[in-house]
């Protein structure tokens, strides 16, 4: 992950998430409040850190916490698991690829030390 975000991204990041904070209202049962503005904080704090992983984790949890499959509204029972699962394979694909990149960089070091005798 590199540090160096650019100051937009920053102040754009900001401003989505004022805005979505500023008209979130969890009473509210539309889809825009239920379903928009979660998914606006996501791409705001994306913008803010550039950490997909950490979205992806934390979009998981919480698709899986408000899932209900046996709810009436659609956003609990069809959109949030659907937002869970490609949360998971998100994670399970940034997961997947740190692992093999250490993997292929250890790979030299590891063969060297096979024919070494253990102690």
């Amino acid at each position: 992950m590199s540090h160096d975000i650019p100051l937009w991204h920053r102040v754009v990041g900001v401003g989505v998430l004022a805005a979505g904070l500023f008209t979130y209202d969890p009473s509210n049962t539309n889809w825009a409040h239920q379903l928009g503005i979660p998914m606006m904080f996501a791409f705001a704090m994306w913008l803010l850190t550039h950490a997909l992983l950490a979205v992806a984790l934390t979009c998981l949890t919480l698709g899986l916490l408000n899932t209900d499959i046996h709810a009436s509204h659609w956003i609990a029972s069809i959109a949030y698991p659907v937002f869970a699962g490609v949360s998971f394979i998100t994670t399970a694909y940034l997961l997947w690829q740190r692992f093999t990149k250490h993997i292929k960089s250890t790979h030299a070091q590891r063969w060297q030390h096979r024919g070494e005798p253990h102690d």
